[in-house]
């Protein structure tokens, strides 16, 4: 027997009067269409039942589909183990998140929770999975409203614990957005222990972080990075002192694209052992120095030259590594006013090309440097065209402590390089370990390298130290293809050929290309490169990794 709907009538009943239509006079329509509204009115309320009825179906077996996942869950091996196997499982999960933050929906810790009712009162009750607060707003093309709830969430959750906290903020502006995430993570500066922010080009959100200051008794490294436009007003800036209730800073990044006469940070100078710092002119720098009683390590990276005052020798008896990167004239000034004398490490890079006067010039201001402080330094780091001139051995007679070099080879402005002077056993007697970074490859700059390579590995003198490591690496670039050192040459061949002789390879070939296994890490206490301790403290990720 079936059964006949409402609706059925309805449609049964409209066919019949629209049969009837060409019989009807003008005076029945009036009629007809009452009775039309009528059953629309009908059909709208069966239609509203039915999907009512749907809804509530659907809603009652998602409860029920939940409930059996439960079920199922229960009876696996690993929901029988004990709360603090199923953390420890948890956190490798977390660290195994490549992709997650935040603001995302799909981060492990959110799946997690969604596992079971047990899950999700061991993930939501565990402080430590939700420490680590990654926010990244540049990998979002939307602006969705549910940002703010999901990072409170994520806070409230991590509570109490330290949090350290690795943002990156895209587009600037978005409606408002940034502005109110960053309120949220200074909202919780008192439990902030690491924090590394890249506003971008977002000036208005770098002021709105650092023009207040904030408490932030656990904050023990800071990383910062914008990049503020030449248009900047600076007729009303500041120094900016967000960073001095800081009691345990230890560790300062300061990559600010600042213009001239923009006042900068305030940080607590004395009490850093790390600074990293991009900065206008070495006067900048020199200005500083004078409160810098605890730094370790420093690197500097200058725009420009500038007018340096003043003579004032500054002496520095805890650093130990100091790298710059700039005009080598800015070089000059900061290594003419500076003693280090635990200084183990030194490094510098330029910006621009040096003829063999200012290669002397640079290299003569090092040795200087060295023998004023009374410090014996074990690596040196530089670009090669610094070891070409005739007088680089005569100038280089004091820097017998190097026993680690560092080379960048191959580029523009060394291509044509002579490499007799590294050949002579003069210029750094004690060389143990060379590091050879190729911007550029070519055969013949690789039969150069094997050259010297043959000679320090085979020394004319006994009283001369051998060779006894070497490490090679091919830089890439992203907008070339990336270049090999393979087996097949004849002068990487040589050097393969010096194992037989005690020379130790930082590196293996695979499948006929060398891959260098050589990892710097001069700068960290512990056995890590700067971007492995910076994965340790923020997690690894790909989209950290690409900005590095």
């Amino acid at each position: 027997m079936s059964i006949i709907s409402p609706s059925d009538v309805a449609l049964e009943s409209l066919g019949q009067m629209q049969l009837s239509m060409t019989h009807l006079d003008v005076t029945g329509i009036s009629t007809l269409a009452r009775q039309v509204a009528l059953n629309i009115e009908k059909l709208q309320e069966d239609a509203t039942r039915h999907e009512e009825a749907a809804r509530a179906a659907r809603q009652k077996a998602s409860l029920l589909q939940a409930t059996l996942n439960s079920y199922t869950n229960a009876i696996l091996p690993i929901f029988g183990l004990p709360d603090e196997i199923l953390i420890n499982i948890a956190e490798l999960c977390v660290e195994a998140d490549t992709a997650g933050h935040a603001l995302s929906i799909h981060a492990t810790q959110r799946v997690l929770a969604q596992l079971s009712r047990r899950w999700r009162r061991i993930v939501l009750s565990t402080p430590s999975l939700w420490r680590i607060v990654r926010v990244n707003t540049a990998i979002h093309r939307d602006t969705p409203q549910r940002w703010p709830f999901l990072l409170k969430r994520w806070l409230q959750y991590s509570d109490p614990s330290p949090i350290s906290c690795l943002a990156f903020f895209g587009i600037g502006g978005r409606d408002g957005y940034n502005r109110a995430i960053l309120e949220l993570l200074v909202s919780q500066a008192h439990r902030l222990h690491r924090v590394d922010i890249d506003f971008g080009n977002d000036t208005t959100l770098y002021y709105q972080f650092t023009d207040m200051r904030w408490h932030m008794p656990h904050l023990h490294s800071l990383e910062i990075a914008v990049t503020i436009p030449n248009t900047e007003s600076t007729a009303t800036s500041s120094d900016r002192e967000a960073f001095l209730s800081a009691p345990n800073l230890k560790e300062a990044t300061l990559y600010n694209d600042e213009p001239r006469g923009l006042r900068g940070c305030v940080l607590p100078w004395s009490q850093l052992l790390e600074l990293s710092w991009s900065l206008n002119t070495p006067g900048d720098f020199l200005n500083v120095v004078p409160h810098l009683s605890s730094l370790r390590c420093c690197y500097l990276e200058i725009v420009s030259n500038g007018d340096v005052r003043g003579s004032q020798m500054i002496v520095l008896n805890h650093l130990r590594h100091l790298e710059v990167y700039g005009p080598f004239l800015g070089t000059i000034e900061i290594l003419k006013r500076l003693s280090l004398p635990c200084m183990k490490g030194f490094e510098t890079h330029f910006i621009e090309y040096l003829d063999k006067d200012a290669a002397d010039a640079v290299l003569s201001s090092f040795a200087a440097l060295q023998t004023r402080s009374r410090c014996s330094t074990r690596l040196f780091s530089a670009p090669m065209m610094l070891f070409t001139s005739p007088s680089c051995p005569a100038i280089a007679d004091d820097l017998v402590s190097v026993q680690e070099l560092a080379l960048e080879v191959g580029t523009v402005n060394t291509i044509n390089d002579d490499f007799s002077n590294l050949g002579k056993n003069r210029l750094f007697p004690n060389l143990r370990i060379l590091h050879i970074s190729f911007e550029d490859l070519s055969e013949a700059l690789l039969s150069d390298v094997a050259d010297v390579v043959e000679k320090r590995c085979r020394p004319n003198s006994r009283t001369s130290q051998r060779l006894e490591q070497l490490s090679m690496e091919v830089v890439i670039w992203k907008d070339r293809l990336p270049e090999r050192i393979l087996d097949t040459s004849p002068s990487f061949r040589r050097i393969l050929d010096l194992q037989k002789h005690g020379l130790k390879l930082l590196g293996e070939v695979i499948d006929g290309t060398w891959h260098s296994s050589y990892r710097d890490t001069s700068w960290t206490a512990g056995d890590l490169t700067r971007d492995e301790r910076r994965w340790a403290r923020f997690g690894y990720s790909d989209w950290l990794k690409d900005n590095l």
